[in-house]
Protein backbone atom coordinates (compact mmCIF):
# COMPACT_ATOMS: atom_id res chain seq x y z
CA UNK A 1 0.00 0.00 0.00
CA UNK A 2 1.05 3.70 -0.83
CA UNK A 3 1.76 4.78 2.58
CA UNK A 4 3.03 8.68 1.83
CA UNK A 5 1.17 11.36 0.05
CA UNK A 6 1.65 11.67 -3.56
CA UNK A 7 2.72 14.85 -5.06
CA UNK A 8 0.99 16.16 -7.96
CA UNK A 9 1.46 19.58 -8.22
CA UNK A 10 0.83 20.31 -12.18
CA UNK A 11 2.03 23.69 -13.26
CA UNK A 12 2.37 24.70 -17.21
CA UNK A 13 5.58 24.89 -18.97
CA UNK A 14 5.97 28.56 -19.90
CA UNK A 15 8.20 28.55 -23.40
CA UNK A 16 7.68 32.20 -24.27
CA UNK A 17 8.83 35.25 -21.80
CA UNK A 18 5.47 37.90 -22.17
CA UNK A 19 6.62 41.30 -23.32
CA UNK A 20 5.19 43.50 -20.39
CA UNK A 21 5.18 41.21 -17.78
CA UNK A 22 6.91 42.64 -14.91
CA UNK A 23 9.81 40.56 -13.46
CA UNK A 24 10.25 42.13 -9.72
CA UNK A 25 9.77 40.23 -6.97
CA UNK A 26 8.80 42.13 -4.41
CA UNK A 27 9.48 41.59 -0.70
CA UNK A 28 8.51 43.06 2.99
CA UNK A 29 10.77 42.16 6.34
CA UNK A 30 8.88 43.44 9.62
CA UNK A 31 10.61 43.76 12.72
CA UNK A 32 11.48 40.90 15.52
CA UNK A 33 12.76 41.14 18.83
CA UNK A 34 15.06 43.07 18.47
CA UNK A 35 15.13 45.62 21.24
CA UNK A 36 16.77 48.24 20.14
CA UNK A 37 15.43 48.31 16.82
CA UNK A 38 12.28 47.05 17.36
CA UNK A 39 8.84 48.89 18.67
CA UNK A 40 5.90 47.12 19.83
CA UNK A 41 7.37 43.98 21.52
CA UNK A 42 5.52 41.24 21.97
CA UNK A 43 4.23 40.48 18.68
CA UNK A 44 4.93 38.27 16.46
CA UNK A 45 5.72 41.39 14.21
CA UNK A 46 6.73 44.74 14.80
CA UNK A 47 7.56 48.21 13.63
CA UNK A 48 9.51 49.17 11.68
CA UNK A 49 8.99 47.56 8.18
CA UNK A 50 11.38 47.04 4.88
CA UNK A 51 10.47 47.06 1.51
CA UNK A 52 12.97 44.76 -0.87
CA UNK A 53 12.79 43.33 -4.50
CA UNK A 54 14.52 41.22 -6.40
CA UNK A 55 14.56 39.92 -10.23
CA UNK A 56 15.33 36.43 -10.53
CA UNK A 57 19.32 35.75 -11.35
CA UNK A 58 19.86 40.00 -10.12
CA UNK A 59 20.94 41.75 -7.03
CA UNK A 60 18.73 41.96 -3.88
CA UNK A 61 17.85 45.82 -3.41
CA UNK A 62 16.65 47.07 -0.69
CA UNK A 63 14.41 50.36 -0.72
CA UNK A 64 13.59 52.09 2.74
CA UNK A 65 11.55 52.02 5.43
CA UNK A 66 7.91 51.73 5.02
CA UNK A 67 7.16 54.42 7.62
CA UNK A 68 7.49 53.09 10.94
CA UNK A 69 4.58 50.61 11.03
CA UNK A 70 3.90 47.02 10.43
CA UNK A 71 3.49 45.66 7.52
CA UNK A 72 2.36 42.22 5.74
CA UNK A 73 -0.16 41.09 3.13
CA UNK A 74 1.79 42.07 0.42
CA UNK A 75 0.08 41.82 -3.33
CA UNK A 76 1.46 43.42 -6.92
CA UNK A 77 -0.88 44.34 -9.80
CA UNK A 78 0.58 46.92 -12.87
CA UNK A 79 -3.20 48.28 -12.25
CA UNK A 80 -3.35 48.76 -8.73
CA UNK A 81 0.17 48.84 -7.71
CA UNK A 82 1.72 47.71 -4.41
CA UNK A 83 -0.46 47.37 -1.87
CA UNK A 84 -0.07 45.69 1.47
CA UNK A 85 -1.56 45.85 4.94
CA UNK A 86 -0.81 47.88 7.73
CA UNK A 87 -1.12 45.44 11.41
CA UNK A 88 -2.76 48.19 13.51
CA UNK A 89 -2.37 47.50 17.20
CA UNK A 90 -4.20 48.87 20.31
CA UNK A 91 -1.62 50.51 21.27
CA UNK A 92 -2.37 53.11 17.84
CA UNK A 93 -5.82 53.51 19.38
CA UNK A 94 -9.02 52.18 18.78
CA UNK A 95 -9.82 50.05 16.39
CA UNK A 96 -7.25 47.45 15.94
CA UNK A 97 -7.06 45.24 12.70
CA UNK A 98 -5.40 45.92 9.38
CA UNK A 99 -5.57 48.63 7.07
CA UNK A 100 -4.73 48.30 3.34
CA UNK A 101 -1.66 50.77 2.29
CA UNK A 102 0.06 51.75 -0.95
CA UNK A 103 3.48 51.35 -1.00
CA UNK A 104 5.61 52.88 -3.37
CA UNK A 105 8.21 50.81 -5.17
CA UNK A 106 11.12 52.89 -5.49
CA UNK A 107 11.14 55.02 -2.15
CA UNK A 108 9.07 52.95 0.20
CA UNK A 109 6.86 55.77 0.71
CA UNK A 110 3.06 54.30 2.26
CA UNK A 111 -0.41 56.10 2.04
CA UNK A 112 -3.35 54.24 3.58
CA UNK A 113 -6.53 53.22 1.49
CA UNK A 114 -9.32 53.34 3.68
CA UNK A 115 -9.94 52.48 7.11
CA UNK A 116 -9.10 49.93 9.53
CA UNK A 117 -10.38 47.19 8.94
CA UNK A 118 -11.30 46.06 13.03
CA UNK A 119 -10.12 42.76 14.09
CA UNK A 120 -8.72 41.89 11.18
CA UNK A 121 -5.07 40.35 10.85
CA UNK A 122 -4.28 40.39 6.76
CA UNK A 123 -1.13 37.67 6.26
CA UNK A 124 -1.53 37.11 2.89
CA UNK A 125 -2.97 38.24 -0.37
CA UNK A 126 -2.57 38.35 -3.86
CA UNK A 127 -4.07 39.29 -6.76
CA UNK A 128 -5.10 36.92 -9.27
CA UNK A 129 -5.56 37.14 -13.04
CA UNK A 130 -8.56 39.27 -13.45
CA UNK A 131 -7.52 42.15 -10.96
CA UNK A 132 -9.58 40.48 -7.64
CA UNK A 133 -7.73 41.34 -4.41
CA UNK A 134 -7.30 38.20 -2.10
CA UNK A 135 -6.40 37.66 1.54
CA UNK A 136 -6.43 35.35 4.57
CA UNK A 137 -7.58 36.70 7.48
CA UNK A 138 -5.24 34.68 10.17
CA UNK A 139 -7.76 36.56 13.51
CA UNK A 140 -10.56 34.75 12.05
CA UNK A 141 -9.15 31.76 9.51
CA UNK A 142 -11.04 33.26 6.76
CA UNK A 143 -10.12 33.80 2.82
CA UNK A 144 -12.08 36.80 1.66
CA UNK A 145 -11.56 39.67 -1.61
CA UNK A 146 -10.66 43.45 -0.63
CA UNK A 147 -11.52 46.20 -2.83
CA UNK A 148 -8.37 47.78 -3.76
CA UNK A 149 -9.21 50.95 -3.98
CA UNK A 150 -11.10 51.28 -1.39
CA UNK A 151 -9.91 48.43 1.30
CA UNK A 152 -13.02 47.22 2.16
CA UNK A 153 -14.03 43.52 2.03
CA UNK A 154 -16.16 42.41 -0.90
CA UNK A 155 -18.99 39.85 -0.55
CA UNK A 156 -18.68 36.95 2.51
CA UNK A 157 -15.81 35.54 4.29
CA UNK A 158 -14.78 32.09 3.22
CA UNK A 159 -14.17 29.90 6.46
CA UNK A 160 -10.96 28.20 5.93
CA UNK A 161 -11.31 23.90 6.00
CA UNK A 162 -8.79 21.15 5.44
CA UNK A 163 -10.26 17.40 5.27
CA UNK A 164 -13.80 19.03 6.11
CA UNK A 165 -12.74 20.84 9.67
CA UNK A 166 -11.65 23.78 10.60
CA UNK A 167 -8.21 25.24 9.73
CA UNK A 168 -5.89 27.22 12.24
CA UNK A 169 -4.31 29.50 9.88
CA UNK A 170 -1.43 31.15 12.37
CA UNK A 171 0.43 34.06 11.13
CA UNK A 172 3.29 32.81 9.21
CA UNK A 173 1.52 32.19 6.07
CA UNK A 174 0.68 33.30 2.51
CA UNK A 175 -0.97 33.09 -0.35
CA UNK A 176 0.02 33.56 -4.27
CA UNK A 177 -2.34 32.41 -7.70
CA UNK A 178 -0.31 29.99 -10.02
CA UNK A 179 -0.28 30.72 -13.64
CA UNK A 180 -3.56 28.37 -14.03
CA UNK A 181 -5.37 30.35 -11.91
CA UNK A 182 -5.38 27.71 -8.49
CA UNK A 183 -4.54 29.52 -5.14
CA UNK A 184 -1.58 28.31 -3.46
CA UNK A 185 -1.13 28.88 0.49
CA UNK A 186 1.65 28.45 2.67
CA UNK A 187 1.50 27.78 6.42
CA UNK A 188 3.83 26.81 9.28
CA UNK A 189 6.56 24.75 8.68
CA UNK A 190 6.69 25.12 4.83
CA UNK A 191 3.80 23.68 3.99
CA UNK A 192 2.45 24.17 0.60
CA UNK A 193 -1.59 23.62 -0.21
CA UNK A 194 -4.20 24.62 -2.90
CA UNK A 195 -6.77 26.51 -1.65
CA UNK A 196 -10.24 26.30 -3.19
CA UNK A 197 -11.58 29.72 -3.67
CA UNK A 198 -15.49 28.97 -3.92
CA UNK A 199 -15.21 26.84 -0.74
CA UNK A 200 -12.27 27.37 1.34
CA UNK A 201 -11.16 24.09 1.27
CA UNK A 202 -7.29 22.95 1.61
CA UNK A 203 -5.29 20.49 -0.17
CA UNK A 204 -1.77 19.26 1.11
CA UNK A 205 0.59 19.21 -1.60
CA UNK A 206 4.08 19.91 -0.52
CA UNK A 207 6.15 20.10 2.80
CA UNK A 208 9.84 20.67 2.85
CA UNK A 209 11.07 18.57 5.52
CA UNK A 210 15.12 19.13 4.66
CA UNK A 211 16.94 20.98 7.33
CA UNK A 212 18.75 24.02 6.57
CA UNK A 213 22.68 22.81 6.72
CA UNK A 214 23.70 26.42 7.93
CA UNK A 215 21.57 26.41 10.82
CA UNK A 216 20.00 23.28 11.15
CA UNK A 217 16.81 23.86 11.17
CA UNK A 218 13.83 23.19 8.87
CA UNK A 219 12.66 26.51 7.32
CA UNK A 220 9.16 28.19 8.05
CA UNK A 221 8.06 30.33 5.31
CA UNK A 222 6.26 33.84 5.96
CA UNK A 223 5.81 34.69 2.16
CA UNK A 224 5.77 33.22 -0.92
CA UNK A 225 5.74 34.73 -4.69
CA UNK A 226 5.85 32.33 -8.46
CA UNK A 227 8.31 33.89 -10.46
CA UNK A 228 6.28 35.41 -13.11
CA UNK A 229 8.37 34.43 -15.94
CA UNK A 230 9.22 31.24 -14.73
CA UNK A 231 5.93 29.38 -13.49
CA UNK A 232 7.90 25.93 -12.27
CA UNK A 233 9.92 28.41 -9.93
CA UNK A 234 8.63 29.23 -6.59
CA UNK A 235 10.01 31.69 -4.21
CA UNK A 236 9.78 31.46 -0.55
CA UNK A 237 10.66 33.87 2.34
CA UNK A 238 12.38 31.86 5.16
CA UNK A 239 12.32 33.68 8.76
CA UNK A 240 13.41 30.97 11.05
CA UNK A 241 16.35 32.04 12.95
CA UNK A 242 17.90 33.71 9.77
CA UNK A 243 16.17 35.65 6.78
CA UNK A 244 16.80 33.83 3.42
CA UNK A 245 15.39 33.69 0.22
CA UNK A 246 14.94 30.25 -1.06
CA UNK A 247 14.09 29.22 -4.92
CA UNK A 248 11.94 25.51 -5.19
CA UNK A 249 11.83 24.37 -8.87
CA UNK A 250 9.10 22.52 -8.79
CA UNK A 251 9.98 20.99 -12.18
CA UNK A 252 13.00 18.58 -10.86
CA UNK A 253 10.60 17.83 -7.92
CA UNK A 254 10.67 20.75 -5.22
CA UNK A 255 14.69 21.23 -5.11
CA UNK A 256 14.89 23.89 -2.88
CA UNK A 257 18.05 26.10 -3.41
CA UNK A 258 19.43 29.48 -1.18
CA UNK A 259 19.54 32.85 -3.59
CA UNK A 260 20.05 35.10 -0.98
CA UNK A 261 21.06 35.15 2.53
CA UNK A 262 20.58 37.16 5.50
CA UNK A 263 18.34 39.77 3.60
CA UNK A 264 18.11 43.40 4.97
CA UNK A 265 20.35 42.57 7.99
CA UNK A 266 19.74 45.90 10.20
CA UNK A 267 17.51 43.80 12.54
CA UNK A 268 16.17 40.66 13.02
CA UNK A 269 13.03 39.32 11.54
CA UNK A 270 9.08 39.51 12.47
CA UNK A 271 7.47 38.30 9.65
CA UNK A 272 6.92 39.43 6.09
CA UNK A 273 5.87 38.54 2.72
CA UNK A 274 6.54 38.55 -0.96
CA UNK A 275 4.52 39.13 -3.92
CA UNK A 276 4.58 39.40 -8.01
CA UNK A 277 2.71 40.03 -10.80
CA UNK A 278 0.22 37.32 -11.90
CA UNK A 279 0.38 36.52 -15.66
CA UNK A 280 -3.06 36.72 -17.61
CA UNK A 281 -5.10 34.03 -16.83
CA UNK A 282 -5.83 31.55 -19.35
CA UNK A 283 -9.69 30.00 -18.62
CA UNK A 284 -11.03 27.95 -21.44
CA UNK A 285 -7.95 26.52 -22.80
CA UNK A 286 -8.26 22.61 -22.66
CA UNK A 287 -6.44 20.35 -19.96
CA UNK A 288 -2.79 18.88 -20.70
CA UNK A 289 -4.74 15.46 -19.29
CA UNK A 290 -7.67 14.64 -17.64
CA UNK A 291 -8.52 11.47 -15.35
CA UNK A 292 -4.79 10.88 -13.83
CA UNK A 293 -4.61 7.77 -11.52
CA UNK A 294 -2.41 5.78 -9.68
CA UNK A 295 -3.14 2.83 -8.54
CA UNK A 296 -1.05 -0.58 -6.76
CA UNK A 297 -0.68 -3.63 -9.11
CA UNK A 298 0.84 -7.29 -8.34
CA UNK A 299 0.36 -7.13 -4.60
CA UNK A 300 1.51 -4.00 -4.13
CA UNK A 301 4.61 -4.45 -5.79
CA UNK A 302 3.80 -2.18 -9.03
CA UNK A 303 2.35 0.74 -9.88
CA UNK A 304 -0.03 1.18 -12.57
CA UNK A 305 -0.04 5.56 -14.03
CA UNK A 306 -3.07 6.03 -16.44
CA UNK A 307 -4.59 9.12 -17.85
CA UNK A 308 -6.10 10.48 -20.74
CA UNK A 309 -4.78 12.16 -23.44
CA UNK A 310 -7.00 15.85 -24.57
CA UNK A 311 -6.95 16.60 -28.30
CA UNK A 312 -4.31 19.40 -29.00
CA UNK A 313 -2.92 19.55 -25.73
CA UNK A 314 0.49 18.00 -26.49
CA UNK A 315 0.65 17.11 -22.27
CA UNK A 316 3.02 14.69 -21.05
CA UNK A 317 3.70 13.62 -17.51
CA UNK A 318 6.87 13.37 -16.16
CA UNK A 319 7.59 10.98 -12.54
CA UNK A 320 10.57 10.30 -10.49
CA UNK A 321 10.66 7.61 -7.58
CA UNK A 322 13.74 8.43 -4.94
CA UNK A 323 13.57 12.03 -2.96
CA UNK A 324 12.31 14.31 -5.91
CA UNK A 325 15.15 15.08 -7.32
CA UNK A 326 15.40 13.53 -10.55
CA UNK A 327 16.02 12.38 -12.26
CA UNK A 328 13.00 12.32 -13.95
CA UNK A 329 11.12 9.69 -16.53
CA UNK A 330 9.24 11.36 -19.12
CA UNK A 331 5.88 9.91 -20.78
CA UNK A 332 5.11 11.19 -23.61
CA UNK A 333 0.91 11.60 -23.89
CA UNK A 334 -0.88 11.86 -27.56
CA UNK A 335 -1.65 15.02 -29.43
CA UNK A 336 -5.73 13.18 -30.24
CA UNK A 337 -8.07 12.13 -27.49
CA UNK A 338 -7.43 8.56 -25.83
CA UNK A 339 -5.68 6.49 -23.22
CA UNK A 340 -2.14 6.60 -21.75
CA UNK A 341 -0.10 5.06 -19.19
CA UNK A 342 2.98 3.23 -18.00
CA UNK A 343 3.69 0.49 -14.93
CA UNK A 344 6.68 1.25 -12.59
CA UNK A 345 7.79 -0.96 -9.57
CA UNK A 346 7.23 0.34 -6.00
CA UNK A 347 9.62 2.66 -5.03
CA UNK A 348 11.39 1.56 -2.42
CA UNK A 349 10.03 4.38 -0.06
CA UNK A 350 6.68 4.16 -1.01
CA UNK A 351 6.52 8.27 -2.59
CA UNK A 352 6.50 8.89 -5.85
CA UNK A 353 6.99 12.42 -7.52
CA UNK A 354 4.69 13.42 -10.38
CA UNK A 355 4.27 16.72 -12.32
CA UNK A 356 1.92 17.16 -15.44
CA UNK A 357 3.25 19.75 -17.75
CA UNK A 358 2.95 20.54 -21.21
CA UNK A 359 3.24 23.50 -24.24
CA UNK A 360 -0.13 25.03 -23.38
CA UNK A 361 -0.44 28.26 -21.72
CA UNK A 362 -1.98 26.51 -18.75
CA UNK A 363 -2.29 22.88 -16.78
CA UNK A 364 -4.54 21.15 -14.54
CA UNK A 365 -4.64 21.57 -10.51
CA UNK A 366 -2.96 19.01 -8.20
CA UNK A 367 -5.21 15.73 -7.65
CA UNK A 368 -4.38 12.55 -5.59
Amino acid sequence: MLRSKILLFALLLLLFAQPGLSQDVFGLKSCGLDSDTCSGLGNSSNKPTTLYSFQPGGALVEHGIVGRIDADGLAFSPVHGLLAFELVDSSQGPPSGSRLILIDPVTAASTAVGGVLSGRNIRGAAFDAGGQLWVVDTNADELLIIDPLTGNPQGAAIPLSLGGSPFNLGELCDIAFRRDGLLTLTHGSATLYVLDTQTGELTEVFQDNEADNEIGSLPTHAGIAFDPLSPFDLYAYDVRQREDIFLYEIEIGMVRTEVYSDIVPDYNAGLGDLASETPPGCAGLPELISDLQLETANGGFHLVLQWSDEASADGYVIFNDSDGAGPFFHVSGSAVSGSSGVFLPMPEDDLVYILVAGDNACGIGPKH
